[in-house]
């Protein structure tokens, strides 16, 4: 359940995780050009392979629709799109997002909830809100691939109902994927999710002061039982809200012993700390290195509290990140 690793592992990883983070405000179209389109509340599937080694966040998607109304558009995510357009079980969904339709040809800016993408191939789904359809390119030789120094969006298919029905492939998405990396990342921490509660009534609570290159942060846990009842709480790290280990996040730890506990953070590497009169603080060293700011780092703590449930341990809320100056 957690991979404990000392801080010197940890900001092995930031760094290693920093490398080659692309510029901020990088973008990559494939062609505005629709020759058809799919039925009101469609879906539109295609690959992106991230060769950065640091990974991107994706920011925002601009896309082709014939609307010229307000819409709602869900971004979905599986390993790949190959074999998978019908498979709903395969998708996960990261983000959603609101935009007004600019007409057929036009981009429609849809301004999404940030998601991360890791290095490798990633399938993406994209499905209209039922008052807008996508228009797209039928696929030919020649048009099915575009790429940069970071990614590569390989098309495609479409359905008429999101995940089900006929498949017509092969389909190029008409729009502009767009995302960032290092260079104008304002320092922030903020908290997602809830945690479960302990022995005393009370639901750990996880805060922590904005993540800066030049000076450590403070991240504190309240609401703890005493110490004899939970003498430790365990903060993990990771660079993920969505995926862990192959699977999905939020994780349910009911199979562990811990109803209504989630795992709400990848848990890469964890620092341990005493628990001092119903607390725990943790500082956070950042290295001074230019390459990890606007990187993101996702924290959850761990109590152990033998006598809240079969597994002996409870959960904070979980917090995001971001770093900068």
């Amino acid at each position: 359940m957690m991979i404990s690793a000392p801080r010197s592992t940890l900001l092995a990883t930031l760094a290693a995780t920093a490398i080659g983070i692309p510029a901020p405000g990088q973008s990559l179209t494939t062609q505005y050009a629709a020759n058809s389109g799919g039925a009101l509340g469609g879906g539109v599937y295609f690959d992106v392979q991230v060769s950065n080694p640091g990974g991107i966040w994706v920011t925002a998607l601009d896309t082709n629709t014939r609307a010229t109304v307000p819409i709602s558009l869900d971004v979905y995510l599986a390993t790949t799109h190959v074999g998978n357009v019908t498979n709903p079980s395969a998708w996960a969904l990261v983000a959603s997002g609101v935009g007004v339709g600019q007409g057929v040809d036009n981009p429609t800016r849809v301004d999404v909830a940030d998601f991360r993408l890791p290095p490798g191939n990633h399938g993406i789904a994209l499905v209209l809100s039922r008052n807008a359809s996508h228009g797209y390119s039928i696929g030919i030789t020649g048009n099915l691939t575009y790429s940069n120094s970071d990614i590569r969006i390989v098309c495609g298919a479409a359905t008429n109902v999101p995940f089900s029905g006929s498949i017509f492939n092969p389909r190029v998405w008409n729009g502009t994927l767009s995302y960032s990396g290092a260079g104008n990342a304002v320092a922030s921490y903020g908290v997602f999710g809830q945690g479960c509660q302990g022995t005393n009534g009370q639901v750990p609570q996880l805060t922590c002061t904005p993540l800066r290159l030049s000076s450590p942060a403070t991240l504190t846990v309240t609401g703890l039982p005493t110490p004899a009842t939970a003498p430790v709480g365990v903060v993990t790290f990771g660079f993920s809200r969505s995926t862990w280990a192959g699977g999905t996040l939020p994780f349910g730890l009911g199979v562990l012993g811990a109803p209504g506990c989630d795992l709400l953070a990848e848990p890469v590497a964890s620092a341990t700390r005493a628990n001092s009169s119903g607390s725990l603080t943790l500082q956070i060293q950042l290295p001074n290195l230019a390459a990890l700011l606007d990187g993101r780092i996702y924290n959850q703590a761990i109590v152990v509290d033998a006598g809240a449930n079969t597994a002996g341990l409870t959960v904070s809320n979980g917090g995001e990140g971001t770093i900068g100056r």
